[in-house]
């Protein structure tokens, strides 16, 4: 078992950590791990940006619109609880729609084609 760590806390106290092997401080007090230090900050900043957790919660395939509904449905649950912000579900909300518009144009054409077919409509030709 290693001593405690002699580093000193922010509000002047004693660390309670750990000592590393050999080694009189912990890994956040000892001087020589200082870059290793600045590279686990800005990692934990990475994994913790809103990018990171909203890639974490979204499947990396399509969604169908039941499922976006579903996550929209998630989105607005967590802004009302406070776990995330208002203007991250308005930008839910915004691209929602979009992607819903899309796919109502998407399928209002597929339905065209297929009248204009049955119709034996050619490209802008009639019969």
């Amino acid at each position: 078992m290693h001593g405690k760590c002699m580093g000193i806390n922010r509000d002047g106290g004693a660390c309670s950590g750990q000592a590393r092997p050999g080694r009189s401080m912990c890994a956040w007090h000892d001087p020589q791990l200082a870059a290793e230090r600045a590279g686990w900050r800005q990692k934990g900043g990475q994994r913790r940006s809103n990018k990171a957790r909203t890639a974490k919660r979204l499947p990396s395939e399509v969604m169908t619109m039941s499922e976006l509904q579903g996550v929209l449905c998630v989105v607005l649950r967590d802004v009302i609880d406070g776990k995330t912000e208002p203007g991250i579900g308005n930008c839910a909300a915004g691209l929602g729609r979009a992607i819903a518009a899309v796919a109502q144009v998407a399928e209002i054409e597929d339905r065209l084609a297929a009248l204009e077919s049955a119709a034996n409509l050619g490209t802008g030709r009639r019969a």
